[in-house]
């Protein structure tokens, strides 16, 4: 039985928001994710469904006018950037946007309308757009379109968002940080060169929201037992006290060893691990859960991926777990700080 909406575009394979440079490395992720949903039979386990594009009325939930007027005008230009450093503007940008924004409507309403209560959007998570622009690969920010969507549609009052791409995500919570209503989760390396150089302890919220961001930020090195720990410690904790009626994660991979933009050493283990957690959070509170890919840029991103969606799957037959082991198992990994004292 499918216990898990994978909501995926062929278009995904062909775009991203960074610099070209960044391109076939990201395009390479997501065609071999598709591919090892296929390889390892997963594919027999989910229900896959067609992602599509969303009206452009839906980036009002959450963008300023201007800027998508901005946005709009940079995709027909073809050229430029987005923001002040990396999130380009290209021809059909734009589109692509809608895309993403649209594919992650569609498995919020698949989550909400459907007794399977659980999806995953590979390409969604864009966590660093604000409500005024782009930032950091992030066009718009289809989190918070969902959770406006939500609000609007399904007159959800609480939800929890839950972060772990390596990447603090500050758009997410610049827009949310005065409203008790979202409670916004972000692990991320904190170092004092890393982007997008926030997510300190003591960013907690402002007004009625004070209390409802939590940061963990974690040193560059950091591995899975280190991290694992604290996710147990902070994650179920704070979601079985807030109790809220939606919860969303967004799943960036970029925190695993080999990523060539991240800093820690975590394995497919802890990705596993994570979404494992936060599917029983969602079951023991009869929540939908909606899973979104974030970043990932290293020769292992697909794995670790693929590692999300396994976590969230219910009874996965022997021999597919055979072959899942062998194509992404992975040895789980030892901080920094552990390996320089041997």
């Amino acid at each position: 039985m499918c216990s898990l909406y994978v909501v995926w575009h062929d278009r995904f394979k062909e775009f991203f928001f960074s610099p070209k440079d960044l391109w076939p490395t990201w395009m390479k992720k997501m065609r071999r994710f598709r591919e090892l949903l296929a390889e390892t039979g997963l594919e027999g386990l989910v229900t896959i469904v067609e992602g599509e594009s969303c009206d452009e009325r839906y980036l009002r939930l959450v963008h300023d006018e201007d800027y998508i007027r901005f946005l709009k005008k940079s995709s027909e230009l073809g050229y430029g950037l987005l923001d002040y450093g990396d999130t380009i503007a290209y021809e059909g940008v734009f589109e692509d946007a809608l895309l993403v924004a649209g594919s992650t409507l569609k498995a919020l309403r698949l989550v909400m309308e459907n007794e399977l209560r659980r999806a995953y959007q590979p390409f969604g998570g864009l966590h660093h757009a604000k409500r005024e622009g782009a930032a950091g690969f992030c066009p718009v920010n289809d989190i918070a379109i969902a959770i406006e969507y939500a609000r609007k549609e399904y007159g959800v009052s609480k939800v929890a968002v839950v972060d772990i791409d390596v990447h603090h995500g500050d758009g997410t919570q610049a827009i949310y940080y005065k409203d008790p209503n979202v409670l916004t989760i972000s692990f991320h390396m904190r170092a004092p060169w890393f982007y997008p150089g926030t997510g300190d302890v003591d960013e907690l919220g402002e007004g009625p929201g004070y209390g409802y961001s939590l940061n963990i930020p974690l040193p560059p090195g950091t591995a899975d037992e280190t991290y694992q720990w604290a996710f147990k410690e902070v994650v179920p904790r704070a979601i079985l006290k807030y109790r809220p009626e939606l919860l969303i994660a967004q799943l960036g991979v970029d925190g695993h060893k080999d990523d060539l933009l991240g800093g820690l050493r975590l394995s497919t283990n802890t990705y596993r691990f994570v979404t494992s957690t936060l599917k029983e959070l969602s079951k023991e509170l009869n929540i939908p859960f909606l899973g979104l890919g974030g970043g990932g840029y290293g020769e292992r991103s697909a794995e670790a991926m693929i590692a999300c969606v396994v976590g969230l799957i219910d009874g996965i037959p022997k021999d597919i777990a055979e072959r899942l082991d062998k194509a992404i198992g992975e040895e789980r990994t030892r901080d920094s700080s552990e390996i320089f004292l041997m």
